[in-house]
């Protein structure tokens, strides 16, 4: 039998044989054994794979069958059995309940059938709670599966005439004896299901509802394997059965077509050594793994959260941050087969948690872990940047004009000022005047512009006074930049060159004491005025800046969480202006004892004094060299830049930083966001039940789990038997180290001793389960 659930099975517990009366007629009076090799070649001949029977007849078991069956068909089977019995003495119709034995009665099927046999033929009304009692009292392990909704006075609801009769019968044929009901077809399914729900609320309705052949002929037992009823996500045994029957969960009323998403990133197996070291022939341990849930449970010390992380270190050791635990773990020598059967590619996806990873996420030192962490939600608020990157782009790519060299600008322009100075001219039209010099300072600006515009003081309030100052100083800026632009940058290269053509033509050739002497002209002015136009050129580029790229930024990305609840990655960033950072640089530099207020200077000033003059040379602080300010400023070593990236958690309305809340409520929301993702990468998380209360564990995170792993494979650390039963784990893996070697035993719930083991480990095991059960009264 397989240890891992792989692909749902359809089951037929409901099979009536040749043995005894009505069903003699209908096979044709065929012997046991033709029964048996018939009913195996419909089976073979099916395109569905049956994956247990049943053999039920009424008040009888037919032994041979069973045998025969077991020797010549691989397909599971467990004992069963169809009785009639009586609610109670006063009942005068019997009921039809069908009797499930485990499989390891088949070993001694005709002691079993003698026993029912001995027990109905001695009592003329076979009492259901006494015969209960008997299989009881022989340490027989059965499950009852009664008629509901089927055969009228023989399912045991006939009797439900009102709503308080049917409650009642609804509460005492429920639990974990009986683990169907069983019923004709799928209306009949339908029916039960939605009568168990008005009794139950919806939400406590754990009743499985079921409906098989029931055949007495070939014809129907063909159709029933063509066109089964419903599918069971179970192992094929009497155990399976126990868990589709406390689990409607594990049964499905449609044929599950699973497919597996991204096959390669999933483990389908693995292969390590028990004693940390090579792997050889003898120490050599293999674990399969389901592609769904995977629970690894262990006691403390014994090697739980070290095969998860020696799986994660295979995958990709960098996830493994602490050094000696990369150390340790790397030991086992991990090999990992993917459900392509081939090993596990270098480049894998998966997602990680170990212990405590959460809280560290939040620690308040880790804002790089945190979006390192979440890079793929605040990827999307790309346009929100951080540093000063796309401001060093737009340096680097501004046009850079050639060196100009060999001239005084004052020469040819005496009124024109380089940036921002006290005179420009400016031409604004006005009514009958062609134009007005406008000189000196902004406020002449101002004024001029102010006397060509209506004088009605009806118009000009405070706001729009305002507004104009803000304007004409912007223009003045604006102008300034403007014609040093076309003055120097278009006309200066042109009067540049002509001006050394009429040099080199009034050279004498024959002296070259004028050569020389013309070299140190040329010398002389390159220093005195390349530096000056270079710092000019400068701060001009800064104010070519577009103030967008500069101004505050905010995006956010939403995520879905449980019902209502959302999630926003918000990212904001805040930089400084290229122009207010190099006066800032620029007053920096200056000692203030030297000079008073220079702080308190405007742009304008400022930037015509770091320009055109050398004041600041003999103002700078000692420490200060002014090459270095320069240097600074065409850089933008030091301006400064924030950027902040938060997750807002939206929960029942309310909006918290996520930053700012206990790490129960961090670790949940995570884990709610983390479990809400459409993301089929696989999930690796250690202990998830770390700082979540008991009812958030299973109101929450229990649910969560068992909707995410239909999407992807999770595999998880965890002491919580919430997570590992409520979370109906596909596969369990049991860690165990003694001696210095490890040991690992896996398997579905159902498979072997898995479940008594688990819940030894994480509820103290089967008496510590019924001591809460009797005090919680239940």
């Amino acid at each position: 039998m397989d240890k891992i659930l792989r692909n749902t099975n359809i089951w037929d517990l409901h099979i009536h044989t040749p043995l005894g009366t009505p069903t003699k007629k209908n096979y044709g009076n065929a012997s046991t054994e033709e029964f048996i090799d018939t009913i195996i070649d419909i089976y073979n001949k099916s395109n569905n794979k049956i994956g247990m029977i049943s053999f039920t007849d009424h008040n009888k078991i037919n032994a041979d069958a069973y045998e025969l069956f077991k020797i010549k068909s691989d397909i599971a089977i467990i004992p069963g059995i169809e009785v009639d019995v009586y609610l109670s003495e006063k009942d005068k119709d019997s009921k039809h309940i069908i009797f499930y034995f485990d499989e390891e009665e088949l070993e001694n099927i005709r002691e079993l059938k003698t026993l029912v046999e001995d027990y109905i033929e001695s009592n003329e009304k076979v009492i259901f709670e006494d015969f209960i009692m008997y299989l009881v009292v022989k340490r027989k392990h059965f499950a009852v599966s009664p008629h509901a909704f089927k055969q009228g006075k023989r399912g045991i609801d006939n009797d439900w005439f009102d709503e308080e009769r049917a409650s009642r019968g609804a509460n005492e044929f429920t639990g974990l004896i009986f683990p169907f009901w069983e019923v004709a077809g799928k209306t009949d399914i339908c029916k039960a299901i939605e009568f168990l729900n008005e009794q139950y609320n919806d939400e406590y309705n754990n009743q499985s509802v079921i409906a098989f052949s029931d055949s007495a002929d070939y014809k129907k037992l063909q159709n029933y394997i063509n066109n089964p009823h419903q599918y069971f996500r179970c192992l094929n045994s009497f155990k399976g059965l126990l868990l589709a029957g406390s689990d409607p969960d594990r049964i499905i009323y449609e044929n599950e077509n699973r497919p597996l998403c991204n096959p390669s990133e999933k483990i389908k197996s693995i292969r390590l050594s028990n004693d940390l070291r090579e792997i050889k022939k003898n120490n050599v341990i293999e674990i399969e793994f389901s592609d769904r849930l995977n629970a690894i449970v262990g006691g403390r010390g014994k090697g739980k959260s070290a095969l998860l992380d020696a799986i994660v270190y295979a995958l990709n050791e960098n996830e493994i941050e602490n050094r000696t635990r990369r150390d340790f773990v790397k030991k086992f020598h991990v090999e990992i087969t993917n459900f392509n059967d081939g090993l596990m590619p270098s480049d894998v996806k998966f997602l990680y948690f170990s212990q405590s990873y959460i809280s560290k996420l939040f620690d308040g030192e880790s804002q790089s872990r945190l979006e390192s962490f979440f890079k793929k939600e605040f990827a999307h608020n790309s346009d929100v940047t951080d540093g000063t990157s796309d401001l060093h782009a737009k340096m680097e790519k501004s046009i850079l004009c050639d060196v100009i060299e060999d001239i005084n600008i004052n020469d040819e322009f005496s009124n024109f000022t380089y940036a921002h100075g006290k005179s420009t001219y400016l031409n604004v039209r006005k009514i009958r005047e062609k134009k007005i010099l406008l000189v000196y300072n902004q406020e002449s600006y101002y004024d001029a512009i102010k006397n060509v515009l209506p004088e009605d003081k009806e118009i000009w309030d405070d706001q729009l006074l305002g507004e104009l100052k803000s304007f004409s100083d912007l223009l003045v800026e604006k102008i300034c930049i403007a014609n040093y632009k076309r003055k120097v940058d278009f006309k200066f290269s042109a009067l540049m060159k002509k001006k050394i053509d009429d040099v080199k033509k009034a050279k004498s050739k024959e002296s070259e004491r004028i050569i020389n002497s013309k070299k140190r002209v040329e010398q002389k002015l390159r220093f005195l005025y390349n530096k000056e136009l270079e710092r000019i050129r400068q701060i001009n580029k800064l104010y070519e800046f577009d103030e967008n790229m500069t101004k505050f930024q905010m995006q956010e990305y939403v995520a879905h969480g449980e019902g209502n609840n959302r999630f926003y990655f918000v990212s904001a960033s805040n930089k400084e202006h290229p122009v207010e950072y190099a006066k800032r640089k620029i007053v920096e530099s200056v000692n203030k004892s030297r000079w008073k207020g220079f702080e308190k200077l405007s742009n304008s000033e400022v930037f015509q004094i770091y320009a055109t003059t050398s004041q600041l040379l003999s103002k700078l602080k000692d420490s200060i060299e002014f090459s270095s300010v320069i240097e600074d400023i065409d850089s933008l070593t030091e301006l400064k830049s924030e950027k902040v990236q938060k997750i807002i958690y939206v929960h029942n309305s309310e909006y918290v930083d996520l930053h700012k809340t206990s790490p129960g409520m961090q670790t949940n929301a995570v884990m709610e966001y983390i479990l809400h993702s459409e993301s089929t990468i696989p999930l690796f998380i250690d202990q998830p039940e770390d700082n979540i209360d008991n009812e958030a564990r299973y109101a929450q995170l229990t649910k969560w789990i068992r909707k995410q792993k239909y999407n992807r494979q999770i595999i998880l650390v965890t002491h919580d038997a919430n997570i590992v039963i409520n979370g109906d784990a596909e596969n369990v893996i049991i860690a165990n180290h003694t001696a210095e070697k490890f040991q690992y035993d896996y398997g579905a719930l159902e498979y072997g001793d898995i479940l008594d083991n688990a819940a030894i480990i994480l509820d103290g095991g089967k008496i510590a389960i019924h001591r809460r059960i009797e005090k919680y009264g239940e």
